[in-house]
């Protein structure tokens, strides 16, 4: 797993992955089991307002045991307040963008991009022109092309006469 991989899958910009990493003095290691304890970070730091860290030990611990089908709990020493983590909920959504970072993530190609080199008589076939026609027209000699050109110019013409 690369780093915009990783990123893709948690929902974040690669920035903040690495600022991430960098707070909470990480390796860079890019794993799915890294990912899904980051991808919860994100969630309870946006969504809560927790700060980093805390989001960070909050998910590790909530990952940890897996036992509770439904949903997570996390209440206050106190029982004052608590924060519950709809269990399926996050682990489809981390799939989904798991799935995607896999499959239609594509790293950045490095320089400039490669000239794009036209074909015209490629692009004509492709777009279905009778190219039969070009061809036995080139295969003459330009005195030949010329005056088959003024025996159609002069057929122009006489139409243009009898239409009047």
């Amino acid at each position: 797993m690369t780093l915009g991989q990783l990123a893709t899958a948690i929902s974040a910009p690669p920035k903040w992955v690495l600022n991430a990493n960098a707070v909470l003095q990480l390796k860079p290691a890019y794993s799915v089991q890294r990912a899904r304890v980051l991808a919860l970070t994100r969630v309870l730091e946006q969504s809560i307002g927790l700060p980093l860290k805390r989001a960070y030990q909050l998910a590790r611990k909530t990952l940890k045991k897996p036992d509770d089908p439904a949903s997570w709990r996390h209440e206050s020493p106190g029982g004052i307040a608590a924060v519950v983590i709809d269990r399926e909920r996050f682990l489809s959504d981390f799939t989904v963008n798991l799935s995607r970072a896999r499959a239609g993530y594509a790293e950045r190609r490095r320089g400039r991009p490669p000239l794009k080199r036209k074909r015209g008589v490629a692009a004509a076939k492709r777009h279905g022109v009778d190219l039969s026609l070009l061809r036995e027209s080139l295969k003459r000699s330009s005195a030949e092309r010329l005056r088959r050109l003024d025996n159609d110019a002069a057929f122009a013409q006489s139409l243009e006469v009898k239409a009047s």
